[in-house]
C-alpha cells in the first residue's frame, strides 16, 4: 500500500474529529512520510500500521482528551460552589452551553461521515474499535501520569536532576494549546456564537424584567402596608402572599441570571480559553 492509498483510507475514518484536528493530523503524517527512507515509500502500512486501526487510535486519544478536559472544567466549577444545590445549578447552566456546542459541532462530523461513504457496518465496527482503543489510551495515559508524579516527587524530595521529569517538562513545553473554536470550522463557530448571543439577549431581558418586577413589588408592598386597613388574619394572608411573590421573583431572577452568565461563560470558554491540545504536528500523537 502506497502513502496516497493509506492516507485516503485513514482520512475517511477521521469523521469523528473536528475539521481542524483532521487537517493537523494529516499534516503530521505528511511530515512523517516525507522523512521516510525512499525504500519504505511504497510500503507505509508497515511503518504507520493499518490505516483504520491508526485512525481508531487517533480518535480514541481525541475523545479521551475531551472527556478529561470536561471533567477538569466541571471540577473547577464545583470548587466555587458552597453546597449541593449550588453545584447542581452550576452544572445545569454549564451543561446547557456545552450541549449547544456539541450539537453544532456534530453537524460537521455528520457531514464528514456522509462524505466518507462508509457503510453502517463499517462505522459500527470502527466505533467498536475506538472504544477498545480508548481503554488502552486511558491505561497508557494513567501510567505516564503516575510516572510523572513519582518523578516530580523524587525531584522535589531529593533535589536531583531526574531524566524522566525533564522529559515530561519538555513534553509540556512542546505542546501547543488551542481554544475550542480553533479546532472547529468557521460555520460551526458562527452558528454557536449566534445561538449563544440569542441566549445572552434572553438572559439580559429576563434579568432586567425580574429586576424591574422586584423594584415595583418593593414599592407596591411599602405603599400597601402604609395605607392598608387590613388587620389580624387578613394581614397575615397579605404578608404571606407578598412573600410568595418575592420568592417567585427571586427564583425568576436567579434563573435569568444563570442563563445570562452561563451563556457568557460558554462563549468565553469556547473562544478565549486555551486548554485543548491539537493531535497533529505540535500536539499529542507524536509524543
Amino acid at each position: 500500500m502506497n502513502y496516497i492509498e493509506w492516507k485516503n483510507t485513514f482520512k475517511k475514518y477521521l469523521y469523528l474529529l473536528p475539521i481542524k484536528e483532521e487537517k493537523e493530523t494529516l499534516a503530521y503524517f505528511d511530515e512523517q512520510y516525507n522523512k521516510l527512507n525512499p525504500k519504505d515509500l511504497d510500503n507505509v502500512e508497515n511503518i504507520f500500521s493499518d490505516p483504520i486501526d491508526k485512525a481508531a487510535f487517533v480518535v480514541a486519544f481525541y475523545l479521551e482528551m475531551e472527556d478529561e478536559i470536561k471533567k477538569n472544567e466541571e471540577n473547577e466549577l464545583l470548587k466555587k460552589a458552597f453546597d449541593e444545590d449550588e453545584k447542581k445549578s452550576l452544572l445545569f447552566f454549564n451543561n446547557i452551553g456545552n450541549n449547544i456546542g456539541v450539537f453544532f459541532d456534530s453537524f460537521s462530523m455528520q457531514t464528514k461521515k456522509r462524505k466518507a461513504a462508509l457503510s453502517e457496518i463499517e462505522c459500527l465496527n470502527f466505533e467498536k474499535n475506538i472504544q477498545e482503543k480508548r481503554l488502552i489510551v486511558k491505561d497508557e495515559r494513567n501510567q505516564r501520569i503516575l510516572k510523572f508524579r513519582k518523578a516530580r516527587l523524587l525531584n522535589e524530595e531529593k533535589a536531583i536532576a531526574n531524566p524522566l521529569l525533564k522529559d515530561y517538562d519538555q513534553m509540556d513545553l512542546n505542546m501547543k494549546y488551542y481554544t475550542r473554536a480553533e479546532r472547529h470550522s468557521f460555520l460551526t463557530n458562527f452558528m454557536f456564537a449566534l445561538m449563544m448571543s440569542f441566549f445572552v439577549l434572553i438572559g439580559v431581558a429576563l434579568t432586567l424584567a425580574s429586576a424591574g418586577a422586584l423594584i415595583m413589588t418593593i414599592f407596591s408592598s411599602i405603599y400597601y402596608f402604609l395605607n392598608s386597613p387590613a388587620k389580624g388574619g387578613q394581614l397575615l394572608v397579605d404578608v404571606g402572599y407578598i412573600i410568595l411573590i418575592f420568592g417567585a421573583i427571586f427564583l425568576s431572577f436567579g434563573i435569568s441570571l444563570g442563563i445570562l452568565l452561563g451563556s457568557i461563560k460558554s462563549i468565553h470558554s469556547r473562544f478565549f480559553v486555551k486548554r485543548y491540545i491539537m493531535l497533529g504536528k505540535k500536539g499529542a500523537i507524536n509524543q
